[in-house]
């Protein structure tokens, strides 16, 4: 069915390859010293390089990959993009930049999961109105920025409301098994 790409986005299975690729990078981590010790003694102009072509690549994606399996690679690009930004970032000495620097984003962590969890949620109450009044704005800079940053705030609201409401609750019910 890859002629079908919107199914393919909307299929469970489509999202199984970033969590296999995730486990699969946990496990070259813990098992593989080689590995680990490639990540944290990667050179710094190797890792601001791979970040220039991880974000112009993901940026002009449309541009790389066309065809019958558009969906498939770009998606596979990304899960290999962010598991690069979460080995370098966890692991490297050579680091440009650490995020866990910033106070403000190293204090939204908690928030990991519902960012993960209400993304997609978001950018779909966001596009539906767009949808219903037959607008495209896959042509404009402009309204892709809005409608990402509107996404972007609402995927933050979610995630608060989320943690604060529902998984803040099972982590202290947590406290009482494990003390």
């Amino acid at each position: 069915n890859a002629d079908q790409g919107y199914m393919l986005r909307l299929h469970t299975l489509s999202a199984c390859n970033t969590v296999v690729f995730g486990g699969l990078l946990s496990f070259l981590i813990i098992r593989c010293k080689e590995f680990k010790s490639a990540i944290e003694k990667m050179p710094k102009y190797l890792v601001v390089t791979a970040y220039i072509v991880g974000f112009s690549i993901s940026y002009f994606g449309a541009t790389f990959f066309k065809g019958r399996y558009e969906f498939i690679l770009n998606n596979l690009f990304h899960v290999v993009l962010i598991s690069f930004i979460v080995a370098e970032q966890s692991f490297c000495r050579n680091s440009f930049f650490k995020l866990s620097r910033w106070k403000t984003l190293a204090n939204w962590e908690k928030y990991g999961l519902g960012f993960y969890l209400f993304h997609m949620v978001a950018l779909f109450i966001v596009h539906v109105p767009f949808r219903l009044m037959n607008i495209s704005y896959n042509d404009s800079f402009f309204l892709t920025t809005i409608i990402a940053l509107v996404a972007f705030a609402l995927t933050l609201f979610m995630s608060y409301l989320s943690y604060e409401y529902f998984e803040k609750k099972f982590i202290n019910l947590k406290k009482r098994f494990y003390p």
